[in-house]
Formats: structure tokens, sequence, C-alpha cells
């Protein structure tokens, strides 16, 4: 037995031809999906460098408030009053070497106060007397970035 197709039956299995649709992106969309994600990144570098410059200043402000309550604390446990300068001990009357002696400063402070290492943003540590207890009011060490008002403590007259 023979089957014979209708025209009808033929035209229903034949598909014609589908025009083809371009495949992928065209050279503007590239474009603008690349601009996109440039803009995205640039805004992601912004955040970045602001987040790293806030923790600096906030490493900076602890280190020199470590300092000053050191200072403080040996000031008012030996009986000093601002101005005073301590008996030296072990040929030395550097306050900062006193304060290490006794455990009032850890080593990486000690480290930052005397200049041996750099402030986390890139400034350095200076005394005015290394001897001399400060007035009230007056910090022990300041960083060399505190002139521009990047590492200025909002207030440490309570340190």
């Amino acid at each position: 037995m023979v089957t014979v197709l209708s025209p009808q039956s033929l035209m229903k299995t034949i598909r014609p031809p589908r025009a083809s649709s371009p495949r992928g992106m065209t050279l503007i969309e590239t474009t603008a999906v690349l601009g996109v994600l440039l803009m995205l990144l640039s805004l992601l570098f912004l955040g970045a460098r602001a987040w790293k410059n806030g923790s600096d200043r906030a490493g900076c402000v602890l280190t020199l408030r470590n300092i000053q309550v050191a200072v403080r604390s040996y000031q008012n446990s030996y009986g000093f009053q601002p101005g005073d300068t301590p008996a030296p001990s072990n040929g030395s009357s550097d306050i900062a070497r006193l304060l290490l002696d006794r455990d009032y400063l850890t080593s990486s402070c000690y480290e930052a106060v005397t200049g041996a290492s750099p402030c986390v943003g890139g400034g350095f540590y200076q005394r005015t007397d290394a001897s001399v207890f400060p007035q009230v009011g007056v910090l022990y060490a300041q960083c060399s970035l505190m002139n521009t008002g990047r590492h200025c403590p909002d207030a440490y007259d309570s340190w």
C-alpha cells in the first residue's frame, strides 16, 4: 500500500524558512553597557577611598587618644602637675619611655610617639617637649596631618 500525500498535508509538514534574527549585541548596546559598568566601578573606587580615609583618621585619632590617656594616667598616678618634668629613669626623663617601662603604653604607641613608625595615614607624630607633662587641654603628641584637618580629633579636653 502506497500512501499518497495530499498538497494540504505537505504544506503542514514543510515549514517555510524563518528570517534569521541577529544574534548578540550591537556596538551601541555594548558601548552603553560598558559605560554603565565604568560608572559603577568609579563610584565603587570613590566609596573605597572615602572609607580608607575615614579609617585612617579613626586609627590616628585612636592612637593620639591612647597616648594622651597614658600620659594623664601616669601623671595622676604619680602626682605630677602640668609642666612638671619627671625624674630621670634609666638615664632618660622622656615621658614616653617611662610610660613604656611601666606598661602604660604599648610598644606600637611608643614607636608612633617617638617617630619610629608613621601615622596610618602617612603623617608622623611629634611632641613639643618630650620630658614635660602638657597643660590640661593640650595634647602630648600631635599628628603632622592635624593642620590639614584630616587627623584632628573633634574634642580632646576630656582625654
